[in-house]
């Protein structure tokens, strides 16, 4: 959850209304159906922020696009809306449209079909997204993935990772989801790197471990690609860092908690990840099993080199020393050293109707752990956002979902962001 305060240190609650609209910039807007506008609204933190000559203003963009593929699969969540507006032609449109809103540096998508992808490199080559990173789920019959679009001129390609979530004869890693994480650099300042990743967790509501133990792997692969190595203080440091995607998780949910608190007691909860009744039966110290190579601290035992999907015979050669080692494994507590914060407000914020309006999709980001100041904005600052709706306008114009309609070419609503990006 994105809060703010004058010493810039997390507090317990903010609201969306700290948030104002920057009267004197000409960003767009974007106006929906039945009378809900979104607006850039740029972070109080800043007023009259003057950029600095090493800083670089980014833009991030997340969309959860529905696939054309899953419309035709799964026809019955889709009844009560207007044919035409579900047509592909249509709704591709609508969806390059918002991207013309936005501008995005960096676009990410979900449910990204693969059969679609030329036509949306030709679209987003028209707004300077030069260049596209795809991954497509696992599983042989799906046809969508994610994919992370980038303007060329200015960003740099470092280092790309794909994520599969399924690992064999892993339980909670089953399922075919998968996520992209890319480091870039600036190329009008090579000492400013960052790394986004993307993701689509599993949808199943009843499977709250299988997130969990996704949101474990990415965090670890994350911390790999981002780690820069320890200072003089044997303190930790990362690569500024920016997660996006449908997490399929309800704010306060275990997997978020992961995220934003940076620490999870997973072991004392129910198999439902909530807290548990009287002589109900708790989850058990146990997520991801050794061999894996993931640390319960979200780190890969040995950062230089992840162990997934490497051979049965590889990774015993190293379960010996894993065994023997101090590093956390079945601890029963989640914890890791990313310092992630939303850029939206999670409680009041609305981007799809699941049964009722909730919030699913998130952008988060990197904040700097700090002795004096607690955390606090660094080399990644957030400047604005595009304001989601919020529950009650969506509860009160759009009462059933109906989304995608003539306005909106996706049955989930965009994130985006605005960050200045200094050196590391």
């Amino acid at each position: 959850m994105l809060k703010f305060a004058k010493s810039n240190i997390i507090h317990n609650s903010v609201t969306a209304k700290f948030f104002y609209l920057n009267a004197r910039s000409k960003m767009r807007k974007s106006t929906m159906e039945h009378g809900i506008v979104r607006e850039w609204k740029s972070n109080p933190y800043y007023p009259n922020y003057q950029k600095k000559v090493d800083e670089t203003e980014i833009t991030i963009m997340s969309y959860n696009i529905l696939a054309q593929d899953l419309i035709v699969k799964h026809p019955y969540l889709y009844k009560s809306h207007d044919r035409y507006h579900l047509e592909y032609a249509i709704r591709s449109e609508r969806l390059f449209n918002e991207m013309k809103v936005v501008r995005p540096d960096i676009l990410c998508l979900q449910e990204m079909q693969a059969t679609h992808l030329m036509d949306f490199k030709v679209k987003c080559f028209s707004i300077d997204l030069h260049e596209v990173i795809f991954k497509k789920r696992t599983q042989a019959d799906l046809t969508d993935g994610c994919a992370i679009f980038y303007n060329s001129d200015i960003m740099e390609l470092v280092a790309e990772q794909s994520v599969e979530y399924f690992q064999p004869n892993v339980s909670v890693l089953n399922r075919p989801n998968v996520a992209i994480i890319a480091k870039f650099r600036l190329k009008t300042n090579p000492a400013s790197e960052i790394v986004i990743a993307t993701t689509h967790l599993l949808y199943n509501p009843r499977r709250q471990d299988v997130r969990l133990a996704q949101v474990q792997l990415l965090l670890s692969e994350i911390d790999r690609i981002a780690f820069r190595g320890e200072n003089e203080q044997h303190q930790v440091e990362y690569s500024p860092v920016i997660l996006t995607g449908d997490f399929n998780f309800q704010p306060g949910s275990a997997p978020h908690t992961l995220i934003t608190n940076g620490h999870l007691a997973y072991g004392a909860l129910n198999r439902r990840l909530q807290f548990p009744q009287t002589n109900e039966e708790t989850f058990g110290n146990e997520l991801l099993p050794t061999r894996l190579g993931v640390t319960d601290d979200c780190r890969h035992f040995n950062r230089k080199q992840s162990m997934l999907n490497r051979s049965e015979h590889q990774r015993d050669e190293n379960e010996n020393d894993m065994k023997n080692t101090t590093a956390p494994f079945k601890s029963g507590l989640l914890t890791h050293q990313l310092n992630l914060r939303s850029v939206y407000d999670d409680r009041t914020s609305a981007s799809t109707f699941q049964n009722c309006w909730g919030l699913v999709d998130y952008i988060f980001y990197r904040k700097e752990q700090t002795p004096a100041h607690g955390l606090v904005e660094k080399n990644l600052k957030l400047m604005a956002r595009f304001e989601l709706p919020t529950l009650q306008q969506c509860f009160y114009y759009l009462p059933f979902g109906g989304i995608p309609n003539a306005s909106q070419g996706s049955d989930h609503f965009s994130l985006a962001a605005k960050f200045l990006l200094s050196p590391s």
